[in-house]
């Protein structure tokens, strides 16, 4: 190295000032002998003061394989170039591209600052397999397609003079399937050969006329339509079919740049809708490649920066938080804060259109203003999150841009351990119209209890009426003892008193009577409430106890203190329909056997009732259609009554069994969750 001249800045000092670049000059200890005004700027040590010093004691240097390894390299071969990572007491830590030589020992640097490209480099590349796997989640199909042919084709139609090529194939379909196998498959990936073939991908490339069944006809003549108009996609919903036969029900996209259009080629991507519904998550590939999928999906998607919201995550574990619901009531702005953590980085059309924006900028901060009518669906998607769970669903209510709350199933999934934790995705669809029809299902099926009810009471009358006499006779004959009473010469006014005490009772009785009776019988929305089982049955024996009695049928009990949610005349309804029928059955029992038994248990989830007869029982061809609508046994039935009892059931999550038991008879069981 001896023939290398030594380092000669004066000449170049013009230079040195002016580059851009950091420009250091070393002696072989490593103090500094040169610092020009880059340096300066990039160090943040001014030259006054980093001349004459070691270079180390004012730089730190990070560099793969450490310092001595670049300072070998360069005493070895003069030279060394690489990236290193450089920060002192005085500036912020820098990535730079260094290059340096040595002149006699002296070592001359040049110092390019690069973090900014290395930042952008890294995210780059975050991005990119952050949504490789998000597409390994998806059940899509993406298939490479050459429709040269078609194109040309297409070209000759119109030459011919067919103006309207959607009326001419529509009318002539043999030539829109003539289109189809001249369209050609040149590729597929994984995915397709999973979905519509047998595990041999070769079987499917070919003609793609074996895919698509008649009655998806027009979805494919307009995907030519919007290639041949130059629209930039075409999406819709179709029928396609499999290899063996199957059909699948898909969201077909096609995509049409303009170059491989011009190629005569077009990449057409296919998502089994089913798929799609279980996992939200499964909507994108990459950030390059399958931008466009998200954006025509006819789904509204969210993807979500939860950064704020991990970080809250992470003081709280480290505080250790291992329920955060209990910490979510102990501290009601720690949702807030999740909230405010979870920012909205992008959204499709379908979002924008569903929540009243115009512009994806509209949606752009955190999401706590969307959850103002039903944050407690948000909390319960973050307690799921912090448990570990991968994903959340739940119907619920959101608001909208424009001040509207609409009924939605909301689902929202994060990618697995292995990618960026601070990306979300959110798939929100609108459930109004379902909600509706469910709302007016459960009008309907209000209404026909509430017939079945009228109905019921009407066949009651006999016993109403005798429920009703009783204390009305009693309050006439003790009326009238309370009149003789005060009539004598000198009235015994403890007897009136307690003969106009048991005036009062009767007169309870009776109004207790007259309620039971109306609330039977009005048209209500169900009330949901805390009520005791064994209540219920006391309440259904009132009303049926003159029919008990006139059918000489007796009734054992077998209470527990179990207790649910439901409502407690809807309830009574199933009860008093349930014993009715018991008694029904016996009728053609020996009088002195007729028993009903009715028996409450308890377990630590459910309640049973359990009410048992001593009829002949229900044939085992019936069982299995007893609760069917406008099905009976009954000569003069109308094949409700049980019908309507399932359903009031279903209302507050319960069921009803019937069986036949050993020693004959049958047996009804209702079973419902304990309150």
């Amino acid at each position: 190295m001896s023939s290398i001249e030594p380092i000669d800045l004066a000449r170049a000092s013009d230079a040195v000032e002016l580059s851009p670049d950091a420009v250091v000059v070393r002696s072989p200890e490593g103090r500094v002998l040169a610092w020009n005004p880059a340096a300066h700027a990039l160090y943040g040590w001014p030259a006054s003061e980093a001349i004459g010093r070691v270079f180390s004691e004012l730089v730190e240097t990070d560099v793969d394989g450490g310092v001595a390894t670049m300072e070998a390299a360069l005493a070895s071969s003069g030279r060394w170039e690489g990236q290193v990572t450089r920060r002192s007491v005085r500036a912020e830590a820098r990535v730079l591209l260094v290059r340096a030589i040595t002149r006699r020992g002296e070592i001359l640097e040049i110092a390019q600052d690069v973090t900014e490209h290395h930042r952008q480099r890294t995210a780059l590349e975050r991005s990119e397999r952050r949504y490789r796997n998000l597409f390994g989640a998806m059940a899509a199909s993406f298939w490479e397609l050459d429709f040269s042919t078609v194109g040309a084709m297409l070209r000759e139609l119109t030459a011919s003079g067919v103006r309207d090529l959607r009326e001419h194939l529509t009318a002539h379909p043999e030539t829109l399937r003539a289109m189809m196998r001249a369209t050609r498959v040149l590729d597929v990936n994984d995915q397709t050969v999973v979905l519509f073939g047998r595990g041999d991908k070769n079987e499917l490339l070919g003609s793609v006329e074996p895919f698509w069944p008649e009655e998806s006809n027009g979805v494919f003549l307009e995907s030519l339509l919007a290639a041949m108009g130059g629209r930039p996609s075409y999406s819709q919903e179709t029928k396609l079919r499999a290899i063996d036969g199957r059909e699948i029900d898909a969201l077909f996209t096609a995509s049409f740049p303009a170059e491989t259009v011009a190629r005569g080629k077009v990449v057409v991507g296919i998502v089994d809708i089913t798929a799609r519904k279980r996992a939200h998550d499964a909507l994108e590939r990459s950030e390059h490649r399958y931008r466009h999928l998200f954006h025509h999906m006819p789904l509204a998607l969210w993807q979500l920066d939860a950064r704020g919201t991990v970080g809250v995550f992470k003081a709280a574990r480290a505080a250790g938080v291992t329920d955060l619901a209990e910490s979510f009531d102990r501290d009601p702005d720690l949702l807030r804060q999740c909230l405010e953590g979870m920012v909205v980085r992008e959204v499709n059309q379908p979002t924008m259109a569903m929540l009243g924006g115009r512009d994806p900028e509209d949606f752009a901060g955190s999401v706590a203003r969307f959850w103002k009518t039903r944050p407690d669906t948000f909390r319960r998607a973050m307690e799921a999150r912090y448990r570990g769970e991968a994903t959340f669903q739940e119907e619920t209510q959101i608001d909208t841009l424009d001040g509207r709350v609409i009924d939605v199933l909301f689902a929202v999934a994060r990618p697995g351990p292995s990618s960026d934790p601070t990306v979300s995705l959110v798939g929100i669809i609108d459930i109004s119209e379902r909600m509706r029809a469910r709302q007016q299902l459960t009008r309907l099926q209000s209404e026909a209890a509430h017939a079945a009810r009228v109905s019921m009471v009407g066949e009651l009358t006999a016993s109403i009426a005798h429920e009703v006499n009783q204390p009305l006779a009693a309050i006439a004959l003790n009326a009238a003892a309370a009149t003789r009473w005060m009539g004598r010469p000198e009235p015994d006014l403890d007897e009136v008193r307690a003969l106009l005490t048991r005036v009062h009772a009767d007169a309870k009785r009776a109004g207790a009577v007259i309620t039971r009776i109306r609330e039977m019988v009005a048209l209500r929305a169900p009330v949901r409430a805390e009520i005791a089982l064994d209540a219920i049955v006391d309440d259904a024996l009132l009303f049926l106890g003159h029919e008990l009695r006139a059918q000489q049928v007796v009734v054992h009990r077998e209470p527990t203190a179990a207790r649910v949610l439901a409502d407690r005349v809807l309830l009574q309804q199933v009860v008093v329909n349930l014993i009715a029928n018991a008694v029904h059955a016996m009728a053609g029992r020996p009088e002195g056997s007729r028993r009903i038994t009715v028996r409450t248990e308890l377990d630590d989830t459910r309640a049973r009732m359990t009410i048992d007869d001593e009829g002949p029982g229900i044939p085992e061809a019936d069982l299995e259609r007893i609760f069917d609508a406008f099905f009976t046994t009954k000569a003069q039935g109308m094949g409700m009554g049980l019908s309507i009892c399932r359903s009031i059931l279903d209302l507050f999550d319960g069921k009803i069994v019937a069986t036949n038991r050993a020693s004959g008879g049958a047996s009804m069981a209702i079973v419902l969750p304990r309150a």
